[in-house]
């Protein structure tokens, strides 16, 4: 199972929202999510979105996963895992604990061009 997560964050600081879709390997979508947060962090709610993909995933019993982000801090916190902010360190801490039972691959994907995997 593939998801591709995005956060996203406008002028307000205090609007922001994040979200993902799941699909296999034949493109088929097999479910999507979205939610706004409040946030004044870009990464925060790019995080976000890849831990309730994770949290999601876990819960479907999909033990493949290959989380693709457009963040490369995301990909960086993966493996440097005190770039996550306190205020969410148990559940980034429970989010690394779950993928250690996956088949588990995360990706920077650019808007256009290469990837790049961890």
């Amino acid at each position: 199972m593939k998801v591709n997560t995005d956060g996203a964050l406008i002028k307000n600081p205090h609007m922001a929202a994040y979200g993902g879709i799941f699909r296999d390997c034949n493109n088929f979508c097999h479910g999507w999510f979205a939610e706004n947060i409040t946030t004044y962090s870009p990464f925060i709610g790019e995080i976000t979105a890849s831990m309730k993909a994770i949290k999601i995933a876990a819960e479907m019993n999909w033990n493949n996963l290959w989380l693709e982000t457009d963040s490369q801090l995301v990909l960086f916190a993966f493996k440097f895992h005190n770039m996550v902010p306190w205020y969410i360190g148990n559940r980034w801490i429970n989010c690394l604990h779950t993928v250690t039972s996956m088949n588990f691959l995360v990706s920077h994907i650019y808007r256009e061009g290469p990837v790049h995997m961890l």
